[in-house]
């Protein structure tokens, strides 16, 4: 019941901002966005709900379910604005910390921050909400830096090496395209 009433808030969001589009010299109109992140919050606390109060959900269903609450979130700020976007950059980064993983897999978890690093810069692309690709570049890392604090084993070089390269081609590559290739 939970997951539903979320999507018929993020739905009911989504159709006002399209039956209202926002006219010239007008203020924004707030909401359209406050309902999808209010469906957005009723998801993330449903999912995680099921998983840790009613166990209903297993470790893994509940992570997917949460990432793709926190990727769905990313692609629906695009239309809706800053606020939805950093409830899914913070839903995204925060589910590693709210599923626990009885054998944690570096080769799991750091593709996992790359796509989340990766919907977040694409998301940035052509809007100026710097702060987004400022604060998925450092919570990709920081995540990186409490691997290799914490279950880092010497096989998990290519995976944690990788990352660290990928982030940063990420960081200029999203950003500047083609461009990067050329001498302008």
């Amino acid at each position: 019941l939970g997951v539903a009433a979320g999507l018929v808030l993020v739905l009911a969001g989504m159709w006002i901002r399209r039956r209202s589009p926002p006219a010239e010299g007008q203020p924004p109109n707030y909401v359209p966005a406050a309902l999808s992140a209010a469906g957005l919050a009723v998801l993330f606390a449903s999912v995680y709900a099921g998983y840790a109060l009613y166990r209903i959900i297993e470790p893994t269903p509940a992570f997917l379910g949460l990432a793709a609450v926190g990727l769905g979130a990313l692609l629906l700020s695009r239309r809706q604005g800053a606020f939805i976007a950093a409830l899914g950059l913070l839903g995204s980064y925060a589910t590693p910390a709210l599923i626990a993983s009885p054998s944690p897999s570096a080769w799991g978890f750091f593709p996992y921050l790359l796509v989340i690093l990766a919907a977040s810069l694409l998301t940035l692309r052509g809007r100026g909400w710097w702060w987004l690709g400022h604060c998925a570049i450092a919570a990709t890392l920081g995540w990186s830096a409490l691997w290799l604090a914490g279950p880092f084993d010497p096989a998990d070089v290519w995976p944690v090496g990788a990352t660290g390269l990928l982030t940063g081609l990420l960081a200029v590559w999203t950003q500047e395209g083609g461009a990067v290739l050329r001498d302008e």
